[in-house]
């Protein structure tokens, strides 16, 4: 018997799922993505983001953000 602690995550092919490290899409307006990256996913199923804006001067956090495809929200690449 394995202990299912120790198995991989599985993913549904329908859905991807949020973990620490993902690389996703911010809609930084209803025209334009950038990327960041989960750095936590909290209980409520939002997400805290690592992002990378080329338009600031350095890198910046975001806490709790709710995925969409509003601005201000997050999603997974296309093809993810």
């Amino acid at each position: 018997m394995t202990d299912p602690l120790l198995e991989p995550a599985r993913e549904s092919p329908s859905k991807p799922r949020p973990s620490v490290s993902r690389a996703v899409h911010l809609y930084k307006s209803a025209m334009r993505c950038i990327p960041a990256v989960v750095t936590n996913v909290n209980e409520d199923g939002s997400v805290n983001l690592f992002v990378m804006d080329e338009s600031l001067s350095a890198p910046h956090y975001l806490f709790k953000v709710k995925e969409g495809k509003r601005m201000g929200q997050w999603h997974f690449p296309e093809g993810a």
